[in-house]
């Protein structure tokens, strides 16, 4: 007797009848899927993006809307050429002050002593003024 080389196996779900097991989209599948289409960088790229934005439950959805997403990321090329739209552009990370250089906003009270100087201010080049 040989030995079997395969075994047929099915889940039954009361309610819904024989089903197939199925692997769950991941957001490198969906990405590699998108690299494998063969588009132009800028949609590759704008297709990655979007699809990025969505959660692991929805990348079902996002395949299944593929074209509507072909759509936007088309139209926003089209409003980028058309002057409507900026595109981004990624700016280098700043260094952060030191802690001294940090001006810490002031509080009500700071700014009311401030006007209180202010005011003591004016008061004296009043006087110095009338002396004359």
């Amino acid at each position: 007797m040989s030995e079997p080389t395969s075994i047929k196996s099915q889940v039954y779900i009361p309610g819904k009848g024989k089903t197939k097991l199925i692997r769950h989209l991941t957001f490198e599948m969906i990405s590699e899927w998108i690299r494998l289409q063969g588009f132009d960088e800028y949609t590759t790229n704008g297709l990655i993006e979007l699809a990025s934005k969505y959660p692991t439950q929805a990348l079902p959805a996002f395949r299944r809307n593929f074209n509507l997403m072909i759509e936007r990321v088309r139209q926003k090329r089209r409003q980028e050429q058309q002057g409507q739209v900026a595109p981004v552009i990624v700016e280098e990370k700043k260094e952060q002050p030191h802690a001294e250089e940090v001006q810490q906003p002031e509080s009500p009270l700071q700014r009311f002593q401030a006007r209180l100087r202010d005011i003591e201010g004016e008061d004296t080049s009043d006087d110095s003024g009338s002396e004359d």
